[in-house]
């Protein structure tokens, strides 16, 4: 999908959530969709309740780079949550200039060669 340099935000966001959706990354949720309301209001604060161009959920730690390659791709901005427990908007939300990365679904365990070991989302 060709990008315009003079895209707004809003349109970068747009095309971003587009992209994911054609190529299936992730469960991605957009305004059209029925539970875009539910995805908006997960959070438990009030205060971080923004309408998101969309809200992706990767499936896996490869879902999760393509999603972040999609970003960079199209420089739009984001907001990762997991349990979404911060009460400040645009730390586990962002406005539709942006897309949240929701990663409730990625549960992975793995140890490195250094011995660390790295847990889920």
């Amino acid at each position: 999908m060709a990008l315009n340099i003079n895209s707004t935000v809003s349109d970068r966001a747009a095309t971003t959530c587009q992209t994911l959706q054609l190529q299936k990354i992730g469960i991605v949720t957009t305004a059209q969709d029925t539970g875009y309301k539910a995805e908006q209001d997960r959070l438990w604060s009030r205060t971080c309740w923004l309408p998101a161009a969309c809200y992706v959920r990767p499936q896996d730690i490869a879902e999760v780079a393509a999603v972040f390659e999609a970003l960079a791709k199209t420089n739009t901005k984001s907001a990762v949550r997991s349990t979404g427990h911060h009460p400040n908007t645009n730390f586990s939300s962002v406005d539709g200039s942006g897309v949240v990365i929701d990663l409730r679904d990625v549960k992975s365990l793995s140890l490195d060669q250094y011995g660390t070991l790295h847990a889920g989302g």
